[in-house]
């Protein structure tokens, strides 16, 4: 033998700890380009990444305050960690480093279980083991799912277990120095590590079990009860704390203090009854069944963030599908871990095999059933309007200020003055209470999608009588202010505050037409209102369309438009469009008003030839499709306008 057998051998564990973290690193450089896709698709879609990226920055420029916020971040949670952060988010100012801290997180959390695993049962199961850790669906759907600093805790807890098998006191407490920083409730996992202390056999206990207990329960008290309470005093928030409140609500001093506890258990009790929690038990342990059951001192050390999702109130903390179960996923593995290692002390390795086998396909049929969950989730991020969105990203000068919707708002996030439209709309602040909410009046522009999923998500899913005060809302932004618009495609649309005449209007309402005499008979859609004309300007990139729309009653249900084009009689592309956009949509329509609207059409690559557009209409109240009537004739589509697509030249 020339050299020195290096094959996989307890002799040589740096073998095995190398294609460990070669894996690793395969893993996260394939996530690294999954989430890259993700961030450059607009595939974060909610405000969590937003939010932070907005705080880190406004940290890194030393100031507290997060207009996303609308307050000192630290009065959300007690994210200390943040601070530690500040170098690295001043050398990486984007919101995307969040993301890539947070995956480095999870993997290099994944290698210490795979550290500890390797102790207790071998390296190929765990290598096994560390593998199921990092496609588990918990932790799969936490990835892709928007930012959140409790993401930052993996790596902290898994060190924490590591050292406190280890007896690596000065290290373990090192770890679980940082873990408190993270987020409120992961100091009270520090807490628990050291009552789990009083029951090992160790040198230096008293240290074990002191320094946790201090460590973890004076950062929580320290914090829940002093800092974020004195902090909220000062911004003028009139609870004490969010964590808290999720669990204790006493908002009312006339009830007795009594009574109140009888309330709040009662409310306790029916969020950990709820069905939710039933299917939540078979989401995080369905793979593994019983085992980790078997190592009930293991979970015990995850008690807090067990308690945190089953006991909430909020339905997102009863399930995988966001970032609350993957801070549980870490103690459902050390257990089964724990388990296993119990498990192959006392059965024969064959029986022992057949567990792994068992387990390993219990896991392989839960991966099944939610891959087509993730892939749809997936399929989600890109469209054909991305690079739309980068343009008006771009047209937005650094340091303006400016309102969005929420898929904007990680990309806008590195400003002072960013806030998001879900709050005029929604005419309230969630994070300090506000409201009525109030957008200041130093905003100058509004890059805004008005098919936001958010917006007519909540229309559909609310009674008649909210959708008009919400789109009320909506309408009252648009015209209380001269919005012009700057850059327009389809419902995408940058608004700036006092344009003047050298910008186009979105929208205009009057008792009066907005133009002359209209050429032709009017379209009446459902005898509720009337299509007078449509104007098309020459096509470039975009097609744009002007609507003359006159109401002929109020007209109370909300109506979509497609617009259809085709070729030689057969559809090639179709567009959806709400009228009025969300500025003036049709439940707000009066009898007698006339509408102007301006939509820019956003053209696929087409060949030369003839086209011709076609309008048709629904009511979506009432899930049924518009009766169209023209010139005597009625039917479900009409056609609105032609135009011709000239070859290109060659170029000689």
């Amino acid at each position: 033998m020339s050299g020195p057998d290096r094959r996989i051998h307890p002799r040589h564990p740096e073998s095995a700890d190398r294609i460990a973290f070669a894996l690793c690193a395969i893993v996260f450089f394939v996530w690294l380009q999954i989430l890259t896709n993700k961030f450059v698709y607009f595939g974060y879609y909610d405000w969590d990444l937003a939010i932070y990226a907005n705080a880190m920055w406004n940290l890194a420029h030393g100031s507290f305050h997060s207009s996303l916020f609308g307050t000192n971040f630290l009065t959300n949670h007690a994210e200390y960690f943040s601070f530690l952060l500040v170098p690295v988010y001043l050398i990486f100012s984007s919101a995307f480093t969040l993301i890539v801290l947070k995956l480095f997180s999870f993997v290099a959390g994944s290698f210490v279980l795979y550290l500890v695993a390797k102790r207790i049962l071998g390296f190929p199961v765990a290598i096994l083991l560390m593998l199921m850790y990092q496609f588990h669906p918990a932790n799969l759907f936490m990835l892709i799912y928007e930012f959140h600093f409790e993401s930052l805790a993996t790596i902290f807890i898994f060190l924490m277990f590591y050292y406190f098998f280890k007896e690596r006191l000065a290290l373990f407490l090192a770890s679980a120095f940082f873990a408190t920083l993270v987020k409120e409730n992961i100091s009270l996992v520090v807490f628990m590590f050291g009552i789990y202390a009083v029951f090992t056999k160790r040198p230096r206990k008293a240290a074990w079990v002191t320094g946790p207990l201090i460590l973890g329960g004076g950062v929580f008290i320290l914090t829940m009860f002093v800092i974020t309470p004195h902090l909220r005093v000062l911004e003028g928030i009139p609870t004490a704390n969010q964590y808290i409140g999720m669990y204790w609500n006493h908002q009312d001093a006339t009830v007795p203090l009594t009574e109140a506890l009888g309330q709040n258990l009662l409310a306790v009790w029916r969020n950990f009854s709820s069905p939710l929690n039933r299917d939540f038990m078979i989401q995080l342990f369905g793979a593994f069944g019983i085992l980790p059951f078997l190592s009930p001192h293991i979970l015990f050390l995850g008690l807090p963030v067990f308690f945190q999702n089953f006991l909430a109130s909020a339905w997102q903390m009863h399930t995988i599908y966001y970032h609350y179960a993957a801070t549980i996923m870490s103690f459902v593995f050390l257990a089964a871990m724990t388990s296993l290692g119990e498990l192959k002390k006392r059965f024969r390795p064959v029986f022992y095999q057949l567990i792994l086998i068992f387990f390993s396909a219990a896991y392989f049929v839960q991966m099944v059933v939610y891959l087509p969950l993730l892939e749809g989730r997936m399929a989600q991020w890109q469209d054909r309007l991305d690079p739309v969105r980068w343009q008006m990203v771009g047209a937005v000068p650094p340091g303006a200020s400016v309102v969005a919707t929420f898929d904007f708002l990680d990309k806008l996030a590195n400003r002072k003055d960013i806030y998001p439209f879900y709050n005029v709309w929604n005419d309230n602040n969630p994070f300090t209470g506000e409201s009525p909410y109030r957008l200041p009046r130093n905003v100058s522009l509004a890059l805004i999608d008005w098919e936001c999923r958010w917006l007519w998500g909540t229309i559909y899913e609310t009674d008649r009588s909210r959708t008009q005060a919400i789109l009320k809302r909506s309408s009252d932004f648009y015209f209380s202010e001269d919005w012009r618009v700057k850059k327009a495609a389809e419902d995408i649309v940058l608004l700036e505050k006092g344009g003047g005449e050298r910008l186009p209007k979105l929208l205009e309402v009057s008792a009066a037409p907005a133009a002359g005499v209209f050429p032709d008979p009017p379209v009446s859609i459902d005898g509720r209102f009337s299509l007078l004309d449509l104007a098309m300007d020459r096509p470039d990139g975009t097609v744009p369309l002007t609507f003359f729309w006159r109401a002929e009653e109020d007209v109370g249900d909300l109506y979509r438009l497609t617009i259809i084009l085709k070729k030689e009689g057969k559809p090639v592309f179709s567009w959806a469009h709400y009228p009025g956009y969300g500025a003036y949509a049709t439940p707000l329509w009066k009898k007698g008003d006339y509408i102007k609207e301006r939509y820019w059409l956003l053209l696929p690559a087409l060949s030369s030839g003839e086209y011709a557009l076609f309008i048709s209409l629904a009511n979506m109240t009432t899930h049924q499709g518009a009766q169209l009537t023209y010139q005597g004739r009625s039917g479900n589509a009409i056609p609105a306008a032609t135009f011709r697509v000239s070859p290109r030249k060659e170029v000689q």
